[in-house]
C-alpha cells in the first residue's frame, strides 16, 4: 500500500508536465478572425445541405402518395351536400328512437340514455 500514493504523485506531475509543454499558442486576432469565418462558412453550408435534403424528402414523398393513389376519376358524380343547418334536430332524434329495422337499432348502453332524454320530454 506504500506505493499508491507514490504512484498517484508520480501521475500528478505527469499530468501537470504534460499541460505546461502541450498548451497551444495563443492565436493573433486576424487568426481567430479567419477561424471564425471558415466555421460560419461550414454551418451555412451544412444548413443549407439539410434544407434540400428535407426538400427532396418531401418531394419524394408527395411522388409516392401520387403513384399509390393513383390518379382521381375523371367523371365521377358528386354526392349532393346539405347543408347543417338544414338537418332538423327533432327529425334526427326520431330517426334514432324509432329505428327502421331491428339492425339500426341503438347499442345497449345509448338505448339507456336515450329512454332517459325521451322520458323527461313526454313522448
Amino acid at each position: 500500500m506504500s506505493d499508491r500514493p507514490r504512484d498517484v504523485d508520480r501521475d500528478a506531475e505527469l499530468v501537470r508536465r504534460i499541460a505546461e509543454n502541450y498548451r497551444p499558442t495563443q492565436p493573433s486576432p486576424a487568426e481567430r478572425v479567419a477561424f471564425r469565418a471558415a466555421l460560419d462558412v461550414r454551418i451555412r453550408r451544412r444548413a443549407r445541405g439539410r434544407l434540400w435534403i428535407a426538400g427532396a424528402a418531401t418531394a419524394a414523398v408527395a411522388a409516392v402518395l401520387v403513384l399509390v393513389r393513383g390518379s382521381l376519376p375523371v367523371g365521377a358524380p358528386k354526392a349532393p351536400v346539405t347543408p347543417v343547418a338544414a338537418i332538423d334536430a327533432d327529425e334526427t332524434l326520431l330517426a334514432l328512437a324509432l329505428p327502421a329495422s331491428e339492425a339500426q337499432t341503438l347499442p345497449a348502453d345509448y338505448q339507456a340514455i336515450e329512454d332517459l332524454l325521451l322520458e323527461g320530454e313526454g313522448v
